[in-house]
């Protein structure tokens, strides 16, 4: 198993375990547990990629649980592809045709605009971070994403 595989393996079991394991305060043991969904619009932002592929898609479930009224922790599964473009120019590179990329990530939730006694999760401004694994090509890697909302 290489390095990078077993970093991402170790964060999904350490938030896993953050996740099943987590003792809140009294105030919050009723706390429910949340399923967000979303859908993007993607597209290629560098070189090379930005010559191979054109704009695609992508979609994540993310399962939160919130330890504070302003503050959750989930775990993000995401899935995207870009669509073919033109091949390579150079004789040497294979034609990648559709581009894919699939992304385990731990997440952290700020709700920096929020009142503890307010019951609601899913209202006001948030700030997401997170990192975890991708898959892409066939090789794995880390990544790293940030979200306002």
């Amino acid at each position: 198993m290489t390095r990078t595989r077993k970093r991402v393996a170790g964060l999904g079991l350490a938030l896993g375990l953050l996740i099943a394991s987590g003792t809140p305060s009294r105030a919050h043991a009723d706390e429910p547990w949340l399923l967000s969904l979303e859908l993007d619009g993607v597209v290629p932002v560098s070189r090379p990629q930005r010559d191979w592929f054109r704009p695609g898609g992508a979609g994540a479930v993310t399962l939160w649980r919130f330890v504070h009224p302003a503050v959750g922790v989930g775990l993000r599964l995401r899935g995207g592809w870009l669509s073919d473009g033109p091949a390579p120019r150079d004789l040497g590179l294979k034609d990648p045709g559709i581009g894919g990329l699939g992304t385990l990530a731990a997440m952290l939730r700020w709700r920096p605009i929020t009142r503890t006694e307010d019951a609601r999760r899913g209202t006001g401004l948030f700030v997401d971070v997170g990192g975890g694994g991708a898959l892409t090509g066939g090789l794995v890697r880390g990544s790293v994403e940030a979200g306002l909302g």
